[in-house]
């Protein structure tokens, strides 16, 4: 059989294909078909060209590619000329260019490779949608692209190193572009890695980290300079220490199985668009915007899911028009969120309708809203732990809680609450707090502590307030299980109010007695009168077995509220009748006054009747003649029989004075009107005023019997309890 030809070697295959192979094209020829590196970077400028359509015919026609090794083609230090097209090509090899120059585009579209390395290389474009490798893409360690790279849609088998690199767009399409890309590994854009015209990761998945710590990134136009909207990313997204992005970081509902960690970094917007954008995103583990993180246009968390903690601490964030500085409306953090030491807004913190699982700490932390929009906004946000708002906690614009659930404490121990406009100071108003609320140890209020229809589990603590005159404290219809002031910390008068506010107990530290906790409820506005804080006071103070002091406190309840009255029909009772018995507090009050008016009477009966004032009521009562004429004594005047009744001045004022009190001399002697002599009453005369003693003693009968009623039904009424009020 004859023998079958030698196949000719890769560079005889060369040889015989290209007229004026180059140095460098030569040593392409013989390293390859050795498995070993072609280095040009010995030769001269002139000598290391290599013509790109010699590098495409090696890696694509069947002859040449069958006599490249395992280890693929390598070049290194050459200046590839001309448009390399490997478009739908199917490279079963390594291909790896470093330090090394193309002239013209690179075209990858469709292409499939083992893996792509152009480490230290410059390029002018790189299009390579769809496709295909096995393994890495290495774009690294001074890699310049200059007119983009666009990776859309491309499968990576493993990662994309861009470790280093400098992407720089010269149109309005991005400087990297691997919208929809799948790969399979990480994704490096850190180190000194720069992307002038923006990253585009719009779904991409990503099997590790998106990590880019370190690397610069800033957009051109409408583009961001990260988007990562809609990605999948398996492990974390690293942007931290030497981060910056000057246009927005986009990672609107973006998956994230590990953490989002931007410790340190940098972030700048452009007009009112979000520097850092993850609204609805998901996000398994904590979120780490703390220790130099800075933000110059407000971070978006809006709808968020996150698996751990939210952490600022030391961290800064400015907003830019009127977005919040950090806005996580109606976010979802599994954790705690941590906004303190060295924490700042401008621009206010939106929590509204966020659920919290753990705490939400900002102790130190500083907050200042611009516009309307308060520096802490947590309406009807759901916090599983407490809420620490103290020592060094500074929130200017207000703090509004209004219907949030907190687990825990509110603490604001030495917090600065500082209201704005119609802001409150601090609003939790219908709040839910099962723990205690503490407002001590140099707490500032300056505006409205707004605490109206709050319920507060345990206790509630005003102490050791700082400028007290400033706030404004308004626990209408609030409810809380102990209650502790001291008169230090109470607001100014007309600055309190207490209408519904309901308490089991007074905290045996804020002087649990009448005299001191009726001057609390004086701080109340004297405008209206309102009875409810009164008797709570003296329901708690009863419960303590404190009696007198309760009933001190009813008392005083009735006085001021005759303050109110005005002379309306009411003030009979308050500023009168009820007086003289303690508002059926003091009953015997009115005993003893009835006694005096019964004194008062048996003086006033006994010198009318020696003044001949008084009169039988019957004419049996004379003694009468043969005739039948009366008999006259001495003086004139008809004698009276020795078997009639004698008149007892006492008796007469105690059976007229007393209803019930039935001893029959009332109806045997009454004053005569026409007795006495004629009083000068002038003009008062026409005014019905009396004329004679004897019917100025009859006007005083009848006012002592109105008298008798009216006390005996007021001692009587107040020991058995149907006078009180």
């Amino acid at each position: 059989m004859p023998e079958t030809p030698a196949r000719p070697k890769l560079p005889e295959l060369a040889a015989s294909r290209f007229d004026n192979i180059s140095p460098a094209e030569q040593k392409l020829f013989d390293a390859t078909a050795d498995g070993k590196d072609a280095d040009c970077t010995s030769l001269s400028e002139k000598d290391r060209v290599i013509q790109a359509e010699r590098l495409v015919w090696l890696c694509t026609n069947p002859d040449a590619s069958a006599q490249v090794t395992y280890r693929g083609v390598s070049i290194v230090g050459a200046q590839i000329e001309g448009e390399l097209n490997l478009q739908w090509a199917k490279v079963s090899f390594p291909l790896r260019v470093r330090q090394s120059a193309f002239t013209q585009t690179i075209i990858l579209q469709n292409a499939h490779l083992v893996s792509l390395d152009l480490t230290a290389t410059s390029i002018k474009d790189l299009w390579a949608e769809n496709l295909v490798t096995e393994r890495n893409v290495i774009l690294s360690a001074g890699f310049k692209a200059e007119g983009g790279v666009n990776l859309t849609g491309a499968k990576i088998g493993g990662d994309l190193d861009c470790d280093g690199g400098q992407f720089v767009s010269k149109s309005q399409r991005p400087a990297l572009n691997a919208n929809g890309a799948k790969f399979e590994g990480s994704v490096f854009l850190l180190g000194r890695f720069r992307a002038e015209g923006g990253v585009i990761l719009v779904a991409a998945t990503i099997g590790g980290n998106l990590e880019c710590d370190g690397g610069q990134f800033i957009s051109k136009g409408n583009i961001p300079a990260l988007d990562a909207s809609g990605a999948k990313i398996e492990g974390s997204v690293y942007l931290r220490t030497g981060f910056r992005a000057e246009g927005g970081v986009n990672l609107v509902a973006a998956t994230i199985g590990g953490n989002l960690s931007c410790i340190g970094g940098q972030f700048v917007g452009k007009g009112n668009i979000p520097t850092l954008s993850a609204n609805s995103a998901k996000i398994e583990g904590g979120v780490y915007l703390r220790t130099g993180f800075r933000a110059e246009g407000g971070v978006n968390l809006v709808g968020a899911t996150i698996g751990a903690n939210l952490e600022c601490d030391g961290s800064q964030f400015i907003s830019k028009g009127d977005i919040p500085a950090l806005d996580a409306n109606t976010a979802k953090i599994e954790g705690s969120v941590y906004l303190r030491t060295g924490f700042r807004a401008e621009g206010g913190v939106n929590l509204v309708a966020a659920t919290i699982g753990g705490n939400l700490a900002c102790i130190g932390g500083q907050f200042v809203s611009k516009g309307d929009i308060p520096a802490l906004y947590a309406n009807s946000a759901k916090i599983e732990g407490s809420v620490y708002l103290r020592t060094g906690f500074r929130a200017e614009g207000g703090v509004d809680l209004v219907g949030a659930t907190i687990g825990g404490d509110l603490e604001c121990i030495g917090g600065q609450f500082v209201g704005k406009g119609n802001i409150p100071a601090l609003s939790a108003n219908s709040a839910k707090i099962d723990g205690s609320v503490f407002f001590r140890e140099g707490a500032v209020a300056d505006g409205i502590v707004d605490l109206t229809f709050a319920q507060i589990g345990r206790a509630f603590q005003w102490t050791d307030f700082e400028s007290p005159n400033k706030a404004k404290l308004h626990l209408t219809l609030a409810k809380c299980g102990t209650l502790w002031h001291d008169q230090h910390s109470w607001p100014s008068n007309g600055n309190l109010r207490l209408f519904g506010f309901v308490y089991d107990q007074i905290d045996d530290r804020a002087s649990p007695n009448a005299d001191v906790q009726l001057g609390w409820l004086h701080r109340q506005p004297q405008v209206k009168f309102l009875t409810q804080p009164y008797e709570q006071l003296a329901t708690v103070l009863r419960q303590r077995g404190l009696k007198e002091d309760a009933r001190k406190v009813m008392i005083q309840k009735n006085k001021d509220q005759a303050k109110h009255l005005h002379w309306r029909l009411e003030w009979l009772w308050y500023g009168f009748i009820g007086k003289a018995i303690g508002y059926g507090y003091s009953p015997w009050r009115a005993f003893w006054i009835s006694l005096f008016v019964i004194c008062v009477g048996w003086f006033v009966f006994e010198r009318g009747y020696h003044s001949s004032l008084f009169t039988p009521t019957e004419d049996k009562a004379y003694l009468v003649e043969k005739d039948g004429t009366r008999r006259l004594s001495k003086n004139g005047t008809p004698q009276i029989s020795g078997d009639y009744p004698k008149f007892n001045a006492f008796v007469y004022s105690a059976e007229t004075f007393v209803p019930l009190l039935k001893l029959g001399l009332d109806e045997k002697w009454t004053p005569n009107a026409h007795g006495g002599t004629t009083l000068n009453v002038g003009m008062l005369g026409l005014l019905g005023f009396p004329r004679t003693w004897g019917s100025l003693l009859r006007y005083y009968l009848w006012f002592h019997i109105i008298a008798g009623w009216v006390l005996s039904a007021l001692w009587v009424g107040g020991i058995t309890g149907l006078a009180k009020t």
